[in-house]
């Protein structure tokens, strides 16, 4: 099971989460999907929802590093973000970061 990585940031900054990723096969742009995950009150498991470029979301790839920047982090953005990685051979694999704000660590997200 791959580990967490954990980030803090301030308000307001620019987040920018990456894992560079080494496969063969090679997997194509579109085997990389980064998710932002929500604690579902009802049961206390993870949601997972797609994050496509929209708003203060940038998603890219470059060579075998897939990144997301989050522009004017607020809020809204502390949490769980999830990326997954297939190349159509093994299971995907899955990394976890989470990203705090300095000062505010919510056991929510730990």
């Amino acid at each position: 099971m791959p580990s967490e990585l954990n980030f803090t940031t301030t308000l307001h900054s620019t987040v920018i989460l990456n894992f560079t990723v080494i496969a063969y096969p090679l997997p194509k742009p579109s085997d990389y999907v980064w998710k932002k995950c929500d604690v579902k009150e009802s049961n206390g498991h993870f949601q997972c929802f797609p994050l496509v470029d929209e708003w203060h979301f940038n998603v890219s790839i470059v060579d075998l590093t897939p990144y997301l920047t989050i522009s004017d982090f607020i809020q809204h953005d502390i949490g769980r973000y999830m990326l997954c990685v297939e190349n159509g051979v093994v299971d995907a694999w899955n990394q976890t970061f989470v990203v705090v704000i300095k000062g505010k660590v919510s056991s929510t997200f730990l």
